[in-house]
């Protein structure tokens, strides 16, 4: 793929200037770093390929034990969802057992004077 002469000519400007693409990188403080050695167009692309890949990694573990924390929480709820369906069957139960007794209200009771 070719880039527009525009665009290439931006990408020039930016990489035959050492002092923004090392502070983008954050790899130094300017020309001065650059001094005993130049930044080429190779070493600033490896650069941010390196960044890059150690972020995908940093992103990958991330989400990978994300993934399993929440998978064992949503096993944990599956769990605690099938021991309230069968606490609500057993109370329904019960309390149709309560239900089938006849209710009877209180007695009078005569209590002795002193």
């Amino acid at each position: 793929m070719r880039l527009a002469s525009g665009r290439a000519t931006e990408i020039h400007a930016i990489l035959s200037d050492p002092c923004p693409v090392a502070d983008a990188l954050g790899i130094g403080s300017g020309g001065a770093a650059f001094e005993s050695q130049p930044l080429t167009a190779t070493a600033a692309l490896r650069h941010a390929v390196e960044h890059a890949a150690n972020e995908v990694a940093r992103v990958r573990s991330c989400h990978t034990t994300w993934k399993a924390s929440t998978e064992a929480r949503i096993y944990r709820l599956e769990n605690a969802k099938e021991e309230a369906e069968k606490a609500t069957q057993d109370y329904l139960v019960v309390e149709a057992k309560l239900g089938s007794f006849r209710h009877v209200g209180p007695r009078s009771i005569d209590w002795p004077t002193m």
